[in-house]
């Protein structure tokens, strides 16, 4: 849709801009989450090996977390300043320079599990489902969303306002309601704390749950 692709450039590009600045605050967000990130994913304990790609992967706080158990990670992210912090922290990751809006080039099936923390709270609704219907085409397995599941404390608020307006749509709305219609069924909920969780989406087919069968590599 010409009109939606249109929206969401203009979307990424305000988002670069923004998070571009917002760089320096990420060595404060970074000690916050990466501790989430790990026990989240200690208590999923995903099978081994697995091919993922993290989208709006920042300086690569869930890449890091991931790529400590063992799996191969590539990270996209719109922010060239976030990126370039992301491979210093992680060079057992790769990243690129990528928007939401630019993901049609990646494969149908290319990677084991699609990723995505913090990330889908802060866009539009139309580029949140773009986005969703991205992960869900490009997971051969699974997509696991780290995010908000309610309003947080005065401060979250107040970071999460001068993001942008999306933020209390997406908290208000049941996860379920985003994933809908994308061949997704909710495997898992990791609770993180009273404001956010973490979302494991198998993929279905022939009513057997992808993320049961055995792993499988990029291409």
């Amino acid at each position: 849709m010409p009109g939606l692709d249109a929206a969401a450039r203009r979307e990424g590009e305000r988002a670069r801009r923004l998070f571009n600045r917002a760089a320096p605050l990420f060595l404060v967000i970074e000690r916050w989450l990466e501790p989430q990130y790990r026990t989240a994913l200690g208590a999923l304990d995903l099978p081994a090996g697995l091919s993922v790609l993290d989208l709006g992967t920042g300086t690569g706080s869930l890449a890091r977390a991931l790529a400590e158990r063992g799996h191969a990670v590539t990270g996209v992210d719109v922010a060239e300043r976030l990126l370039r912090r992301a491979a210093r922290r992680v060079p057992a990751a790769s990243f690129r320079r990528m928007d939401i809006a630019g993901l049609d080039g990646v494969a149908d099936g290319s990677f084991d599990l699609v990723t995505a923390g913090y990330v889908l709270h802060g866009l539009s609704p139309a580029l949140r489902r773009l986005a969703l219907g991205h992960a869900a085409r490009i997971a051969a397995r699974a997509v696991l969303i780290f995010d908000y599941a309610a309003p947080g404390p005065w401060y979250v608020r107040l970071v999460e306002h001068l993001e942008g307006p999306h933020y209390p749509d997406f908290v208000r709305a049941p996860i379920a309601d985003a994933v809908a219609g994308l061949g997704l069924t909710l495997a898992r909920t990791v609770p993180i704390s009273p404001a956010s969780a973490g979302w494991l989406f198998a993929r279905t087919a022939a009513g057997v749950t992808s993320a049961a069968r055995p792993g499988r590599t990029r291409p």
